[in-house]
């Protein structure tokens, strides 16, 4: 290690240190343009520079960020980075067997939670009649998107409507003699 890195101490109001700046080169300038580390009660100092860590005397240290002051994750609060955004490899959760959550979205063992309970239906072939014609999903609840497939086209002429679905039944009416399958989506 080079004796060069100088590390400066300020006393204030009976302080064993108030700051220090740890600096990669041994002129003043330098010195002056370097992350510190701080330490207080009440908010951070403006003028610190990014990568600076201020350790409020409340608990809560702060990182300085895109020239903002974020909160670091400290017994249940989170770090906010901003438009910085967070790089890792891996994300690990905190509490065991409780998943993490990402923008609203629980991923959980592997998982997105909201896949969990995701289903695919497509049925056997259907000849349409020209009328709205039921076709039994079991689902349990209403499908998120159903689209009719056309399976043999007899007239070249493939029309579809899509009536009002729910937790039982996909509702469509397609061309007369037309054969289709239902896809649907949970």
């Amino acid at each position: 290690m080079a004796t060069s890195q100088p590390i400066r101490e300020f006393f204030a109001a009976g302080k064993a240190f108030l700051k220090v700046i740890i600096s990669t080169a041994a002129t003043e300038l330098a010195a002056a343009t370097s992350p510190s580390l701080s330490a207080g009660a009440g908010a951070a100092s403006a003028s610190e520079h990014n990568g600076s860590l201020w350790l409020r005397t409340n608990g809560v240290p702060e990182f300085r960020v895109g020239g903002a002051w974020k909160s670091l994750a400290v017994a249940g609060q989170t770090f906010d980075s901003g438009s910085q955004g967070i790089k890792a490899d891996a994300i690990a959760e905190s509490t065991s067997a409780a998943g993490v959550t990402v923008d609203g979205c629980l991923i959980k063992d592997g998982r997105a939670a909201a896949l969990a309970t995701a289903a695919i239906f497509l049925s056997d072939e259907v000849t349409a009649n020209g009328s709205a014609q039921n076709t039994a999903h079991g689902f349990g609840s209403t499908p998120s998107l159903v689209i009719a497939i056309p399976s043999n086209l007899t007239g070249g002429v493939f029309v579809v409507t899509y009536g009002t679905h729910n937790a039982t039944n996909c509702v469509v009416t397609v061309t007369t003699g037309e054969k289709y399958r239902v896809f649907a989506l949970k």
